[in-house]
């Protein structure tokens, strides 16, 4: 079994989990921490990562070319069933194209995927989570975003890495796309599935490709394909 780095403060577990790469950390290396002073997520926002959450990264070597396209959907499915199967309480946990993990419509946790290039061949890349436990959710937030911990009784961030490293790695084994189990799972978590939208396209929400892409209906009636974007809701 590959290394768990538990460390106390850093600025960021991807970050760390870069650096490890960069000197040759095995595959399935990870990288946990109490609290991340500069957390992020995607576009380049930061995330508040105080103590109480589960901050946590994942190295993957030498990733197939067909394993990334459809990678943070499959681990916002692996991440949602370890959560699951993890805290008796929570149930019906929401997804979010691309990458984000619902409850009552506000955030709870996110994925977040960083690759590391030589030439046309990805090395390395570095899947990082955030879930939000017990951690204070600023006040700024509470709307849009808020804490297992106000819903259920939660474990102690802790005792969730091994259960939630373990799904996460045998995610990062895959190499294919999703398949039909993948995607009946992404239908039933679908929390755009048929909302109208502003972005990435106007248009209406109707699922996931087998390669991750979101599935807009446009008003003339065709499906657009959309591998990346920002989503809003029209209106």
């Amino acid at each position: 079994m590959a290394r768990i780095h538990r460390l106390g403060e850093v600025d960021s577990t991807m970050d760390e989990a870069h650096r490890l790469a960069e000197g040759g950390a095995e595959d399935g290396t990870v990288v946990v921490a109490d609290r991340q002073r500069v957390g992020r997520g995607r576009l380049g926002r930061g995330w508040v990562a105080e103590e109480g959450g589960l901050w946590l990264s994942v190295i993957r070597r030498d990733p197939g070319e067909g394993a990334l396209d459809p990678l943070s959907p499959r681990l916002g499915l692996a991440l949602a069933t370890a959560l699951e199967e993890a805290i008796p309480g929570l149930a019906n946990l929401r997804l979010k194209w691309p990458n984000d993990l619902l409850v009552g419509g506000r955030k709870v946790a996110g994925v977040l995927v960083e690759t590391r290039w030589h030439g046309n061949r990805c090395s390395w890349l570095v899947a990082g989570i955030g879930v939000n436990l017990t951690n204070p959710i600023p006040a700024a937030l509470q709307e849009q975003a808020t804490a297992l911990g106000a819903i259920t009784a939660v474990p102690a961030p802790e005792d969730l890495v091994e259960p939630v490293a373990t799904k996460l790695r045998a995610a990062l084994d895959r190499v294919d796309p999703l398949d039909a189990a993948e995607l009946l799972a992404w239908s039933v978590r679908d929390a755009l599935q048929g909302q109208p939208l502003e972005a990435p396209i106007p248009g209406v929400a109707e699922g996931i490709t087998p390669a991750g892409s979101l599935r807009v209906r446009r008003r003339d009636g065709r499906i657009v394909e959309v591998r990346t974007g920002e989503v809003a809701a029209s209106g």
